[in-house]
């Protein structure tokens, strides 16, 4: 969104241009991978695509693997009009335990992808009763056909935490999707070997000092770590169906390509 006063100098009211969001074209955003053959027909006017859009937000939250923190208000509540959802604060993501925390327990968000598609799709429709279960089957037959990096990489994170088999161990999960295992009280950082780590679309330039990991524990019901709003995983972690084969979203990794030397810079 722009002020009309922040068009260029040479365009009009009638005719507006603007150039500050993407630097006077020097910001150069990687494309997109094709959407995947099924969310692909989900655009066309058949039947099952028209009650896929018309649930579309709550489709896409079923497969989130993080949840949104947030402080709602009711300023506005009952008035006429679009009624929208308005907070006060911030809007965080965070994200949870892989595994369940009780017995009893239903799996939610990221701890869905450790499970068969089949029964975790049963789980989403079972939590989204006014969803299509055939849709959701489908979409999750798709995430797993694609290869969503995200996917690999909590189940990779969930075996090394098998492995250390211990309450006091984590893995931290960097902006360039690194994996480090942290354990014992005075946090001793390992490298996790990466023999077996799933490539992902990110640069290392990606890395930074201000984006803090995003932190992965076993079992810790009390705890949900909040993901920075830098980490280039920030949107597509929740975004599941915007993301569908894990392309990342904004990052200060990003470049700028100057046209006279062609010369990558960072963007921030």
């Amino acid at each position: 969104m722009h002020w009309a006063a922040e068009r260029t100098s040479t365009s009009s009211i009638s005719a507006l241009s603007f150039t500050f969001c993407c630097g006077d074209g020097r910001v150069r955003l990687p494309a997109f991978q094709p959407l995947p053959t099924y969310l692909y027909s989900l655009h066309s006017p058949s039947a099952e695509a028209v009650r896929f859009r018309t649930n579309i937000r709550s489709y896409d939250s079923a497969f989130a693997f993080t949840s949104i923190d947030c402080t709602p208000t009711t300023r506005g509540v009952g008035m006429s009009g679009v009624q929208v959802l308005q907070i006060h604060g911030a809007l965080h993501h965070r994200n949870g335990p892989i595994e369940e925390t009780g017995e009893d327990s239903l799996p939610s968000y990221a701890q869905l992808y450790f499970h068969d598609p089949q029964y975790a799709a049963s789980i989403r429709a079972q939590r989204n009763p006014h969803l299509d279960e055939r849709i959701l089957q489908q979409l999750t037959s798709m995430l797993c056909e694609v290869n969503n990096p995200y996917i690999n990489i909590y189940r990779t994170a969930k075996e090394r935490l098998c492995e250390a088999a211990s309450n006091d161990t984590r893995v931290l999960l960097t902006s360039n999707l690194r994996f480090t295992l942290e354990t014992g009280t005075d946090r001793r950082l390992e490298n996790i070997p990466t023999s077996d780590e799933v490539a992902a679309v990110i640069p290392d330039t990606a890395a930074s000092e201000t984006c803090r990991p995003i932190v992965l524990e076993a079992r810790n019901s009390s705890a949900l770590f909040r993901i920075t709003a830098t980490h280039p995983t920030y949107m597509p972690l929740h975004y599941i169906l915007m993301f569908p084969c894990g392309d990342s979203g904004w990052h200060p990794g990003l470049t700028l390509s100057e046209n006279s030397s062609r010369a990558s810079l960072k963007l921030t």
